[in-house]
């Protein structure tokens, strides 16, 4: 029992060692700054409380590092919830754009009936969702909500796999370019990666400002008057 315990410690660790890093580096859209946690719960459906306990590594939920499929019928049941609600459209709308009767949909939304993919397909193209926004556990919707302000794809294994998982690293790699990007652009005036950022391979940005930040050190002071 206690090594379960340990190894489910070590997990919600490695999670939000990770998932601070995409708060860290991934930027809202429109403000070009972090996200905040509350920010976050509203666009997602994921409660503030839940997006704090994970980034404190004092989960709220039991971590697997792949979702278990007997969990599907719950996670649908919640996440169909949110994307109803947030759509705005009474229910029976929803259910006549999807296919199906409002009694139907009624049944999904109380966890009575489990659809086909074929259905969960109609049913997010009548919410204007992606099919996995449906059926994501809590750290799927996390993952998923980072990857669409990135630049690059953001698996949720990236959360919970180990280092040296291929996903995991390249990231990694991708963060540590963005993190290298903006201390350039932050501290010397005139340098600009726009344009070459997206053909530097990964890791390569921090390597470039690792450089340039040590020959900038090296530079003489500037003379009075120049």
């Amino acid at each position: 029992m206690a090594a379960e315990y340990s190894d489910q410690e070590d997990l919600a660790a490695r999670v939000a060692c990770r998932l601070n890093a995409l708060f860290q580096w991934i930027r809202h859209p429109e403000s070009n700054r972090p996200w905040l946690d509350g920010e976050v719960a509203a666009v997602t459906g994921v409660s503030r409380d839940t997006v704090e306990a994970f980034r404190m590594g004092m989960p709220l939920e039991t971590i697997h590092p792949d979702p278990p499929t007997e969990t599907l019928p719950a996670r649908l049941t919640g996440r169909l919830a949110f994307f109803v609600e947030r759509d705005g459209r009474a229910k029976r709308e929803i259910a006549s754009a999807a296919g199906f009767s409002a009694e139907y949909l009624a049944k999904l939304l109380k966890g009575q009936s489990l659809p086909t993919m074929g259905k969960v397909e109609d049913l997010a193209g009548a919410l204007g969702v992606d099919p996995s926004d449906l059926s994501a556990d809590s750290l799927g919707v996390l993952a998923r909500h980072f990857e669409r302000s990135a630049t690059c794809q953001i698996p949720r294994r990236y959360l919970t796999y180990a280092d040296d998982h291929p996903d995991v690293q390249r990231v990694t790699y991708h963060l540590a370019d963005l993190e290298a990007y903006r201390r350039l652009e932050k501290n010397l005036v005139g340098v600009s990666f726009r344009n070459t950022a997206g053909r530097l391979g990964p890791g390569a940005l921090a390597e470039i400002a690792a450089i340039v930040e040590r020959r900038v050190k090296d530079l003489p002071p500037e003379e009075p008057g120049r």
